[in-house]
């Protein structure tokens, strides 16, 4: 595999804070100044973002919260669409759920689910100890939070801590299942329906990434020799490693059709991963300063690259 026609698309003017896409494969690009990158026609269309983002872009609008009042309001462009139940503009992490029309919220003091139809509601407290939690992750069965522990949320039901273990990464896999990791580097794979907890060794180092690959567990974890990075993936209950030297991995993209994993680093060059063949494409961004955020888009066939310096790249994947 090779990266292909590559495209400087905009310049953000500072850190590139995210990359999304809507329903129609419009991509937003935000940062100090934002911009949509049109689908139809390559357009480029300068956005003002007056709030707090989160990581929701719906039908060409990015989504923020304002403070107004001293309440808060989740805001699309200049419309208000209803006030939530937080007494701080502060979010941890954010995720649009499609399949369900509704934005989760994580906070210092909850989590909170948002239907687009105008409601809001608390699903759990996030400020209890020892299980606080930084960050999320969410499909239309459950949602996991995780940082100092790992708590699973089935749809209908309160949140549940699993184990004992401080899981510090997880993501959601198929089947209802969760993959998580401490930061020793030990991995269990959880059942989400009933806590059950399935042992899948340790890759040895604090682990940077976490996910599976048509149901190939995978991760990369640190390594304590120079910059590098250890890729793993379970086969057969073996963990198989390949060290990717010379690079710090920064962010991720997969690319399920080509069964890839996108890798962007400190470094400016991106890594492909070809998870089936355990091998590496890099592609060096002729000197470019980090790469902090990647976004791959199936419909358009273009992985967007957002850069430290506000630059925002595209091209394409050929086999």
């Amino acid at each position: 595999m090779r990266l292909t026609n590559f495209l400087v698309r905009c310049n953000c003017g500072d850190r590139v804070l995210g990359l999304e896409q809507d329903s129609d494969s419009n991509v937003i690009a935000v940062g100090q100044s934002s911009f949509i990158l049109r689908a139809n026609n390559r357009q480029v269309a300068k956005l003002p973002v007056v709030g707090e983002p989160i990581h929701a872009f719906i039908n060409g609008s990015l989504l923020t919260i304002r403070e107004r009042g001293k309440k808060f309001w989740l805001c699309a462009s200049d419309k208000t669409l209803l006030q939530l139940p937080i007494t701080r503009p502060e979010v941890f992490d954010s995720v649009f759920v499609k399949e369900l029309n509704r934005i989760i919220l994580l906070t210092p003091e909850s989590l909170v689910e948002i239907s687009l139809d105008g409601s809001a509601r608390i699903l759990g407290d996030n400020s209890e100890e020892p299980c606080f939690s930084e960050q999320m992750v969410a499909s239309k069965d459950i949602i996991a939070t995780f940082r100092f522990g790992l708590k699973i949320y089935k749809t209908g039901f309160p949140g549940n801590r699993v184990g004992d273990s401080l899981y510090a990464i997880a993501a959601i896999v198929q089947n209802n299942k969760v993959i998580a990791a401490d930061d020793s580097g030990t991995i269990d794979i959880i059942q989400a329906l009933d806590g059950s907890i399935e042992p899948l060794g340790n890759v040895g180092g604090l682990v940077l990434f976490l996910g599976c690959c048509k149901g190939i567990p995978i991760a990369i974890c640190e390594t304590t020799v120079g910059p590098s990075a250890q890729c793993c993936c379970l086969k057969r209950g073996v963990w198989h490693r390949i060290t990717l030297n010379g690079f710090h991995p920064e962010c991720y993209a997969f690319i399920e059709s080509k069964d890839c994993l996108a890798i962007g680093t400190l470094e400016g060059a991106i890594i492909l991963w070809d998870i089936q063949r355990h091998v590496f494409t890099t592609f060096d961004l002729q000197a470019t300063p980090r790469i902090v955020q990647l976004l791959w888009s199936q419909n358009r066939g273009e992985l967007f690259a957002g850069s430290r310096d506000g630059r925002v790249f595209s091209c394409q994947i050929e086999d």
